[in-house]
């Protein structure tokens, strides 16, 4: 990982904020020892909700499984 921040670095000017917390209007929440990666846009929905006056929408389920959990091959 250091190594291909390294050579990006060499290419490309930027810079290294440390681990990504939020991006294009994404949340990443990563937890190393579970291994899991969290990827939400609570907060842009809300802010979205927010400014068209529905911030007290009722929600509804999401077509995708509750618990799914993804692996890796």
């Amino acid at each position: 990982m250091a190594l291909t921040k390294k050579l990006l670095m060499d290419q490309f000017e930027m810079t290294d904020h440390g681990p990504i917390s939020v991006y294009l209007n994404v949340e990443y929440h990563l937890n190393l020892a579970e291994q899991t990666l969290i990827c939400t846009q609570c907060g842009y929905i809300k802010e979205i909700l927010h400014s068209f006056n529905m911030s007290n929408c009722k929600p509804i389920s999401t077509p995708m499984e509750h618990d799914l959990q993804l692996i890796r091959l």
